[in-house]
């Protein structure tokens, strides 16, 4: 029995000594693990904080503003390809077509306005894509050069449009020409012109992920007669909504007298060329065979005789290439997308100094004629 009571004792001697030693180790642990706890967290804090701020800081890839690469030697001066932030537009009080289509707008400005270089030369293909899109791209691939191409979706036309994704692909621009280019319906008012243009905006964005050009054409050219009895409040409406509108300075006359003739589109562009052009009219609808024959001669007779052909920067001088001084000029006062040169206030001095918000509403447009060749 007293056998029995020492082993008794001895277990609960042994229990207590477990317990103690199980308390004992257990506070050690927990000490280890608070005290290197409280050794690491200052470089865990550090770390973790400094993966998330890497995270957030690390840039996304900058989409180009446009659908063509900025122009050899004029990056530096254009702020939307180098990712500049959206423009804020203030929408409030805005009423009629100034209050529809709230998202067409250009997404970036365009920044300072640049001169075109000496010996460049930016070919213009209106009316496309067509069944001659392919070969063309293929003329331009083959001679590392990039055009400009003002697009349509016109009747039978939808079968095409994959080949805007070509285009922009291969490094030329893809921009606004219409989408019907009817132009009884599309210059029947502002309201009809904006939703035509939307249209066609969006298709080309739809197949470019997002790169349509802040520039366009009108059908007709920016004076022509189709859009008169509109013009004087189509244009200023355009530039508030951050588009800008190019004509040319060269007509290949692919559109009328040269239309079937391959040699005179060569001769006329080659003279224009010459003479210190800059911006080329030509056509890429299915029956422009002679201006896709020409094209290839062009191109070669400009690299012999030290010409470059580029894709049309979104800044370039537009001074040069249209016929609306009087309204375009008022109109880019104090306009958020474009940031009008020293060189071109210097120009044009007068219509500078006169120039105030709204005032393009009531200026003249200028006499002289584009014609109706686009």
């Amino acid at each position: 029995m007293k056998n029995k009571k020492n082993r008794y004792r001895e277990d609960a001697y042994t229990r207590r000594a477990r317990t103690v030693i199980t308390i004992v180790v257990s506070c050690v642990v927990v000490a280890a693990v608070c005290i290197g706890g409280f050794l690491t967290a200052p470089h865990l804090v550090k770390f973790l904080t400094g993966a998330s701020s890497e995270s957030s800081q690390s840039p996304s890839p900058a989409k180009p503003a446009s659908s063509a690469p900025a122009p050899g030697g004029l990056a530096s001066t254009i702020s939307s390809a180098q990712g500049a932030t959206s423009v804020k537009i203030d929408t409030t009080g805005l009423s009629g077509y100034q209050a529809k289509f709230p998202d067409l707008y250009a997404k970036t400005p365009v920044g300072n306005f640049v001169e075109a270089q000496d010996k460049v030369i930016y070919l213009t293909f209106d009316d496309g894509p067509s069944t001659l899109t392919r070969p063309l791209l293929d003329v331009l691939e083959k001679n590392n050069v990039q055009a400009t191409f003002f697009l349509c979706d016109q009747a039978g036309m939808d079968e095409y449009m994959p080949l805007i994704k070509e285009i922009y692909q291969q490094g030329s621009t893809c921009a606004v020409h219409s989408y019907s280019h009817d132009y009884q319906k599309i210059y029947s008012s502002v309201d009809a012109f904006l939703e035509d243009f939307e249209k066609m905006y969006k298709i080309i964005n739809d197949q470019t992920g997002g790169h349509a050009a802040h520039i366009f054409r009108f059908p007709g050219g920016s004076n022509a007669d189709p859009n008169a009895a509109i013009r004087k409040q189509l244009l200023p409406e355009m530039l508030r909504r951050g588009f800008l509108y190019y004509d040319w300075d060269a007509d290949s006359q692919d559109a009328s007298a040269a239309a079937h003739d391959a040699n005179a589109i060569y001769q006329n562009v080659v003279s224009g060329m010459a003479n210190g052009a800059h911006v080329f009219l030509m056509h890429n609808t299915g029956a422009k065979k002679a201006t896709l024959e020409a094209v290839g001669k062009i191109i070669a007779y400009g690299k012999a005789n030290g010409y470059t052909f580029k894709a049309m920067p979104e800044n370039l001088d537009p001074f040069y290439y249209c016929f609306t001084n009087k309204i375009m000029i008022p109109a880019l006062k104090d306009n958020a997308f474009f940031k009008p040169s020293d060189v071109m206030k210097a120009k044009y001095p007068d219509l500078f100094a006169n120039s105030s918000s709204g005032a393009s509403s009531t200026a003249a447009a200028s006499s002289e004629t584009s014609g109706d060749k686009s």
